[in-house]
């Protein structure tokens, strides 16, 4: 028998939503992955037993103190939030501070800079939140601090507004693992400067390679590089990557990109396996 309403159609998704092509990042079976824009060096062995350590302390059976990351509105007759990354993804371009001061003064709610490949860039606006309250820093612990599997991120702003921020987060959205993780990196930094300036000097190295292959690249300031692979087929080039254990991102559908492809700033070896691969690929 038949449920009733069985045969009646679902819901429909609400207007636009079928357009939505979704951020999808195909993983492939290579040696060399260089698509996602990870860390490509782990946390030290010592953050790893102090995280172990942590989490050995947690009460798996109590929930986790009520952390807030994320950021609220205003209410205004104009935008309620502006949102800017710098660096930007996919291109690692930082915005100018003159544009950043240009929103500042303008937006009527919160402005909402998304930091989460500062650590590689000269410039940061951070400084600026001490004088603009409405202005919020958003960062990740997923780059520069080795930690993509935990998806854990920050804001910094004023006191009001991060306080503010309690009253529209969902109760015990941050997870006790996460947390212990978190916290423990926090004495980590020196260990994550290094690792930064090592990409840092990987991104310079590849920028030159690249150019030496005749390819024109983004000056990057994040922890990938956006190129363009001028007379050669952009997504031909990629299919003979990968069939070279070399995966970078495809980025030939995405709007205005046509005819480019985004590599992430991996070891030293990677670096030098991408840059073989991408010669062979041309010759």
């Amino acid at each position: 028998m038949t449920p009733a309403g069985a045969d009646r159609p679902g819901p429909e998704p609400r207007p636009g939503g079928a357009l939505w092509s979704g951020y999808h990042s195909p993983q492939v079976d290579v040696a060399v992955r260089l698509n996602t824009n990870e860390a490509p060096e782990p946390p030290p062995p010592e953050f790893i037993a102090a995280v172990r350590k942590a989490v050995g302390d947690i009460a798996l059976n109590r929930y986790p103190d009520r952390r807030v990351l994320g950021a609220a509105a205003h209410g205004d007759a104009g935008p309620a939030i502006v949102f800017l990354c710098s660096p930007n993804n996919p291109t690692g371009l930082v915005e100018p501070p003159s544009t950043i001061e240009a929103v500042l003064a303008a937006a009527p709610g919160l402005v909402v800079v998304d930091e989460a490949y500062v650590q590689f860039a000269r410039s940061s606006v951070l400084g600026l939140v001490a004088t603009h309250p409405h202005l919020v820093v958003l960062r990740t612990f997923s780059k520069t601090w080795s930690l993509a599997a935990l998806r854990l991120g920050y804001a910094l702003g004023a006191p009001d507004v991060i306080e503010s921020l309690f009253s529209a987060a969902l109760p015990y959205h941050l997870d006790a693992v996460k947390q212990a993780a978190g916290i423990v990196a926090l004495g980590f930094t020196e260990e994550m400067d290094g690792r930064v300036a090592r990409i840092v000097a990987e991104r310079d190295r590849l920028l030159a390679g690249l150019g030496a292959l005749g390819f024109a690249a983004i000056p990057s300031e994040s922890n990938f590089i956006l190129f363009s692979t001028g007379d050669h087929d952009a997504h031909r080039v990629w299919e003979d990557l990968v069939q070279r254990s070399v995966l970078v991102r495809d980025l030939t559908g995405w709007p205005r990109l046509a005819g480019h492809l985004r590599v992430t700033i991996g070891t030293a070896a990677e670096n030098d396996a991408f840059l073989a691969a991408l010669a062979q690929v041309i010759s």
